[in-house]
């Protein structure tokens, strides 16, 4: 893809270039309506104007034509990241809650083997 571009890209170059070396000749541009005098311009310039203004302005249109695309992009975007967050958040804290019920279960192992050691009797194991 990247290749058919940059070949696409050499050959409207070389058009564009031969087409201005070939037509140096003057033109008188006129806005007849206005009160503008009419001035010369080579040829060459004024297809070069005309191409620059219809890439501007096919360009300005695809951006406005895409806007409700990118809008519904960034609240998809926003949605998605609140529900990662979302889901860090419960993560963490169920991790929390089996690190709290595990610290528990422990205090208690060793709070019921302290008491059997003060009655005498020794855990199984132990």
């Amino acid at each position: 893809m990247r290749l058919l571009r940059m070949v696409v890209m050499l050959a409207g170059t070389i058009v564009v270039v031969s087409f201005s070396v070939v037509n140096r000749a003057d033109v008188e541009i006129s806005f007849f309506p206005l009160p503008v005098a009419p001035f010369d311009f080579p040829v060459y310039g004024v297809m070069l104007f005309g191409l620059a203004l219809g890439i501007l302005t096919g360009g300005l249109t695809l951006w406005l034509s895409t806007a409700p695309m990118r809008r519904e992009w960034r609240d998809l975007r926003r949605r998605f990241r609140a529900r990662e967050r979302e889901e860090r958040l419960a993560r963490e804290r169920e991790e929390a809650e089996a690190a709290e019920r595990s610290l528990k279960r422990r205090e208690e192992a060793e709070a019921a083997h302290r008491q059997n050691r003060v009655q005498g009797r020794a855990l199984p194991g132990r």
